[in-house]
């Protein structure tokens, strides 16, 4: 592990010379992951987009002297994340409609198929998230890896990361329960 995390130093160190190739074998190593984190995000309809746009900003960050050091995947996952964050909010600012009289009928708003109100739910659980926990939480659930696996790569004690998936979990519990009292309280 040290030895490829040393080759991985090498890569950055290169790129931020401008070496094109090493970024190249940066993308290489590390775009699957980027893009299973974007497409894990909620609110995300452009993960490929996403993930380009990151990898396109850590390598203009990395030729001005900037970006990581060490835990190049870290750093790029939050550019991803960072990223999603904003594009959601500017989205969620915009009202693309091409006129409103069709809104001012007073039919009821068709019913949202459970599945798809849960799917919804969930998105917007995990929205309330930072985004490093987001990034745990996927590695440790998703993809399965160890805490010590997870710990690594985000430079944290497996402890730390046990502690904070912990956590994490307490924290959706409540938020889920939060959501389903008030919901059955609006149905009253």
């Amino acid at each position: 592990m040290i030895a490829q995390q040393d080759a991985e130093a090498e890569l950055l160190e290169r790129s931020r010379s401008g070496d094109r190739e090493a970024f190249a074998e940066l993308y290489r190593r590390h775009s699957g992951a980027a893009l299973a984190f974007a497409r894990s995000l909620p609110h995300v309809h452009d993960a490929d987009d996403l993930a380009a746009d990151a990898f396109l900003q850590v390598f203009k960050a990395l030729c001005k002297g900037l970006g990581p050091d060490t835990s190049f995947r870290s750093y790029l996952l939050s550019v991803v994340g960072n990223a999603a964050n904003r594009r959601h909010h500017r989205m969620a600012q915009e009202v693309l409609v091409d006129t409103f009289s069709r809104y001012d009928t007073a039919e009821p708003r068709p019913q949202i198929p459970d599945r798809v109100a849960d799917r919804c739910h969930l998105a917007d659980l995990l929205a309330e998230l930072p985004v490093r926990t987001r990034a745990v939480l996927w590695f440790s659930a998703v993809e399965g890896r160890s805490a010590k696996d997870v710990a690594e790569q985000f430079g944290m004690t497996a402890n730390a990361v046990s502690a904070l998936l912990y956590r994490t979990r307490f924290r959706l519990h409540r938020l889920d329960r939060n959501h389903c009292q008030g919901a059955s309280r609006g149905r009253g």
